[in-house]
């Protein structure tokens, strides 16, 4: 699906090797876009890029719907702009898609999180999601959980059993399971939005005082143009988007908290 790119020469790549290269992929590519098979390599490999009248041919060789079309020319027009500005233009574009696409209606496979019961008691403590999460990775019994995260385990097999009744999980003999068509999502306008990141800072403060040799934390603050700060924030806004593009796409195996911030002091 295009939707999971904003580069659109890795959506290129992957897309002709999934047919392989004895399948002709790339030289039916650029006869149906009215090139030559070395230009592809050229656009694949950076040196070039499509027109927008390549990138339309390119839509009606992949088949892409009128929304996946749409997407398609967008995401070309943004790796062809020219100034930042215009980068700017197009990635706003691309996020409001990309925020339509990852909704809660289309993500997720039941309505669970737009009630209001649902989201004041899983944000309202982090071990929901915490134990949701590690749930993702494999089967585990509240007494397991409880051992690995050093906690009582009546307040684990609680918050297993609160899980299990919002149906996030199910349970076979003494082990949970996370149910892996449920995609949690909380909307930056709700009203539990605060506790939530509350949540994760505190988790976050927790981490630096451990001070573990593999984790990752950076403090700072900076002055800059206020140009700059619009640079700045879309640099960040397009590695979040890359970032969870492949996080989407990962196995789980571990569990790692993932923030980040940067917001005005004056």
């Amino acid at each position: 699906m295009v939707f999971k790119y904003t580069d659109y020469r890795q959506f290129l790549t992957e897309k002709l090797n999934e047919h392989g290269a004895k399948s002709g992929a790339k030289s039916a590519l650029a006869t149906s876009v009215g090139c030559q098979p070395g230009f592809i390599s050229h656009v694949i490999s950076g040196k070039a890029h499509f027109s927008l009248e390549q990138a339309q041919r390119a839509n009606a060789f992949f088949k892409h719907g009128e929304e996946e079309s749409n997407y398609f020319i967008l995401i070309v027009s943004y790796s062809k702009a020219g100034t930042n500005e215009l980068k700017d233009y197009f990635l706003k574009q691309i996020e409001k898609i990309l925020q339509k696409e990852i909704s809660v209606e289309k993500s997720v496979s039941t309505n669970i999180n737009s009630k209001a019961e649902f989201s004041s008691e899983y944000y309202s403590n982090i071990y929901y999601q915490i134990v949701h999460m590690m749930l993702t990775i494999k089967p585990l019994s509240a007494k397991s959980i409880a051992d690995e995260l050093k906690q009582n385990i009546d307040f684990i097999s609680s918050v297993c059993k609160k899980l299990q009744d919002f149906g996030l999980l199910e349970s076979v003999r003494d082990l949970f399971y996370a149910k892996s068509d449920i995609f949690i999502h909380l909307p930056k306008e709700s009203p539990f939005i605060a506790t939530h990141h509350t949540n994760f800072k505190i988790l976050t403060i927790e981490s630096v005082k451990k001070r573990e040799k593999n984790d990752l934390h950076y403090s700072s603050l900076v002055t800059l143009s206020n140009e700059d700060v619009h640079i700045i924030k879309n640099l960040i806004l397009e590695m979040n988007t890359k970032s969870i593009e492949k996080i989407s796409q990962s196995k789980p195996e571990c569990m790692y908290g993932y923030a980040f911030d940067f917001f005005k002091i004056m």
